[in-house]
């Protein structure tokens, strides 16, 4: 359905990923949508596994923040301290060119949470801290 990637920068001192090194995600669409829905998700991962250095089996979720007002600054600094004050680890994070669009991939057990902060911090009040579920 969707493929994402986070790729290191060298900007930052404390990512460990060098800038030529990326983690792509992968999210699957629902199984009713495959084109083999009966193949067993053993043989697709043993697949994935055979074309890729590394393969991670973790469930997520994708969370996005749609507004024509992404683009001032500080927007998505609140969003992610958002989510930190909620307990939620964002796994990765992707920002469209026009900023209209911020997606999080965050632990699918994140999911509502990610939502109500996300939702509190810049819909509801954008000006007091996002309170802990």
């Amino acid at each position: 359905e969707q493929v994402v990637a986070k790729i290191g920068t060298a900007e930052v001192a404390t990512d460990p990923m060098p800038p030529s090194v990326a983690d792509t995600f992968i999210m699957l669409k629902d199984r009713s949508d495959w084109p083999n829905p009966r193949k067993p998700r053993a043989e697709l991962i043993a697949e994935l596994e055979e074309n890729y250095q590394v393969v991670t089996i973790k469930p997520s979720a994708v969370v996005c923040a749609i507004g024509s007002n992404i683009s001032i600054p500080g927007v998505l600094a609140r969003a992610t301290k958002a989510l930190a004050d909620a307990e939620v680890n964002v796994n990765c994070v992707s920002q469209t060119l026009r900023q209209v669009n911020m997606q999080f991939i965050v632990e699918r057990e994140d999911y509502k949470r990610s939502i109500v902060a996300l939702n509190h911090s810049l819909c509801v009040n954008s000006g007091t801290p996002v309170p802990v579920a």
